[in-house]
């Protein structure tokens, strides 16, 4: 969420207040144009925006408190190589849609 300051806040609760005299069809509007702009920012997720966020999340101290699962539901008798663990998504993905089929033929 974003932190808006005092001055910030005061300049929402004028643009909120100008909004609400807008006609129906220019809210609309405006909130599909809004709504486009905000699809357009956030749909170019890059490797470098996610880093980014993170590196920014974790020098907030967001991850201080959350427990690691790192290794703590690994199975050490577990062996597999990642081939055996494709194919065995593979499978049940297969399972699963094949379940999905009969399900959709028998309508």
């Amino acid at each position: 969420m974003v932190e808006i300051g005092k001055m910030g806040t005061h300049l929402l609760d004028q643009i909120l207040q100008d909004i609400e005299k807008l006609t129906f069809e220019e809210q609309t509007a405006l909130i599909a144009r809004l709504q486009s702009r905000v699809t357009a920012t956030a749909g170019t997720v890059t490797r470098e925006r996610i880093l980014t966020e993170f590196e920014r999340r974790k020098s907030a101290e967001a991850f201080k408190k959350m427990q690691s699962l790192r290794g703590k539901y690994a199975h050490p008798a577990l062996d597999l190589t990642f081939e055996e663990i494709q194919a065995m998504t593979d499978e049940v993905a297969t399972e699963w849609e094949n379940e999905q089929d009969e399900l959709d033929g028998g309508r």
